[in-house]
């Protein structure tokens, strides 16, 4: 009885080394979108987290200043001066406001038909140390600050403002402000921002500016 025998033909080198190079570029090419998602992903969680830490800085400030006491209009906001602690009040309109100052509301007197009055406050966005304190690459921020009594709190910091040191080109900031406009309205802006990764060799921030408009009810015209 004869036996036949099928060759049978196994794979040449050639061609072992031609699919493990398609198999290769196939691995890079889903790393490649698997780290483009998951950067993308990362900046889209940071300008989601700036912009929340944005609007909850204005919701603390939004109860006290609009229901603060107010001398008027042209003693309300100005420039804060660091060392003692004090505005340097500007008139209604003017550019470049860091503070604003009022009264705490503490009850009404019913004698003398007014509202009485307890410490002074002050709101002012403070220049913070000129040297990278944070190690995020960006010098001379500013971080507001709410003042009484002595006694200093941070609410924010990181802010940015225009014209600031390393700050890429592109990157649209505001300059933190207190605009005080006729008849009471109070225009709050302010800058946040932070470093999402690097590209050619230039970090990545990522900013968003947060402006809000408050109504004084208490400024006196």
């Amino acid at each position: 009885m004869i036996q036949r025998f099928r060759s049978v033909r196994g794979m040449t080198l050639i061609e072992i080394v031609i699919a493990s190079v398609l198999l290769s570029i196939l691995a890079m090419m889903s790393l490649v979108s698997i780290q483009a998602s998951g950067t993308q992903a990362h900046m889209t969680s940071n300008r989601a987290d700036i912009y929340r830490r944005g609007n909850s800085t204005i919701v603390r400030l939004e109860r006290e200043l609009e229901g603060g006491s107010y001398t008027g209009q042209d003693n309300a906001v100005g420039t804060y001066n660091v060392g003692p602690q004090t505005v340097n009040f500007l008139a209604a309109g003017s550019a470049g406001c860091t503070a604003i100052q009022f009264d705490k509301i503490t009850g009404y007197d019913a004698v003398a038909n007014a509202q009485t009055t307890g410490a002074t406050v002050i709101y002012a966005f403070e220049p913070a140390d000129v040297a990278d304190g944070d190690n995020d690459g960006l010098v001379s921020e500013f971080r507001l600050v709410r003042v009484s009594n002595g006694v200093k709190v941070t609410i924010q910091d990181n802010i940015l403002a225009t014209g600031q040191p390393g700050i890429p080109s592109g990157v649209a900031v505001a300059s933190p402000t207190f605009l005080l406009t006729a008849p009471s309205n109070l225009q709050i802006t302010f800058s946040l921002g932070t470093v999402v990764g690097f590209a050619g060799g230039q970090r990545t921030l990522t900013a968003t500016t947060v402006t809000r408009n408050l109504n004084l009810r208490n400024l006196n015209q």
